[in-house]
């Protein structure tokens, strides 16, 4: 078995802080910094601080 340790805050080289390494809060957030060119106006919290809870889910 594989664990990943957590090993500390991931930077970019322009100083955005993309959070605790492999956690989701920072894999979401690199994906929107290196994908989508975008950096979230608070680059701290947890993944689910970035999603709108009042959207309907069309499930």
């Amino acid at each position: 078995m594989v664990a990943w340790l957590v090993s500390g805050r991931n930077l970019t080289p322009d100083g955005y802080n993309l959070g605790l390494k492999y956690q989701c809060g920072e894999f979401m957030k690199r994906y929107y910094y290196l994908h989508l060119n975008h950096k979230m106006p608070d680059s701290y919290g947890h993944a689910r601080d970035f999603f709108n809870p009042s959207l309907k889910a069309d499930v």
